[in-house]
């Protein structure tokens, strides 16, 4: 006698990855289209879009194309935590079976849950990136500029903790890391190294450090290394490996730096660092 076949277990959510979009749609004066705003987050990097579609009458039925270009955008197999004002996309996380037929079989097709997030969930920083995109906040690059990076640091005088943010055209990349040692500097060098290890080959990156020396390595390097050398010589042989391997051209920023927004979240990223290990102390 054949026995019946193994009905599969569905995929518990927790055991896949999440990944956190943000969906904004403007009405533009004067005009017949609307703006949307979108942006997919995942393991403290993002990738942003922003378009405009034609206006409806039926704005359920917007939203619902919207949500649906963006959810083909999102990685298979995976969470997707919804983030949105719109009342109505609240309906649509909240209650599966009123969702389109083309929405639930995109989904079930894709192997993705869509949920609705209630809470940040450590992505604050592109809560408010998503934000300033829908308010035209976020400047254009600089000229000849494919990246923006952004350096903080803090020490507790036993070891330095760092935070980054690299910006690209509608690209955001977070990292944190703890240093031996109180050298601010060397702490920074280390995020210059994770920033020029991730950035395609052959990309020009203007940089903002927090601390007086490393602001001082991209303009007067035989200073800083004269007073610094038995400190940084060895991790500067590192990130100069890095350079020429990676074809990286790099500047100190010519203007004034972006107010704000992303040298802020640097030294909130440096701070939970810092929390984060003094909490795994014994």
């Amino acid at each position: 006698m054949t026995k019946p076949a193994a009905t599969p277990m569905p995929t518990s959510t927790t055991s896949r990855p999440t990944q956190h979009l943000w969906l904004l749609v403007r009405n533009l004066p004067g005009s017949q289209n609307v703006e949307v705003t979108e942006v997919i987050a995942q393991n403290g990097a993002g990738r942003a879009f922003q378009y405009q579609v034609a206006a409806q009458a039926d704005r359920q039925a917007l939203l619902g194309s919207v949500l649906l270009q963006a959810i083909k955008r999102c990685t298979n197999n995976g969470v997707i935590a919804l983030h949105s004002p719109h009342t109505e996309y609240v309906r649509i996380a909240d209650r599966q079976g009123k969702r389109p037929p083309e929405l639930a079989g995109t989904l079930k097709r894709h192997n993705l849950t869509l949920t609705l997030a209630r809470r940040q969930g450590g992505v604050g920083l592109f809560a408010e990136y998503a934000e300033a995109l829908h308010e035209h906040r976020i400047p254009d690059l600089p000229p000849m500029i494919d990246f923006q990076l952004y350096t903080g640091c803090i020490t507790d005088g036993q070891e330095a903790y760092v935070g980054a943010v690299l910006v690209g055209a509608n690209r955001l990349h977070t990292w944190r890391n703890t240093v031996k040692g109180p050298n601010l500097t060397l702490s920074e060098l280390h995020a210059v190294r994770w920033a020029f290890s991730t950035m395609p080959s052959g990309s020009t990156v203007e940089i903002h450090n927090q601390s007086r020396d490393a602001r001082r390595l991209w303009t007067e390097p035989e200073e800083v290394m004269g007073e610094h050398e038995a400190d940084l010589r060895p991790y500067m042989l590192r990130l100069a490996q890095t350079i020429a391997s990676r074809q990286i051209r790099f500047q100190p920023p010519k203007g004034t730096a972006h107010p704000g927004l992303f040298r802020q979240h640097t030294r909130l990223l440096a701070g939970t660092q810092f929390a984060d290990a003094a909490r795994e102390r014994p």
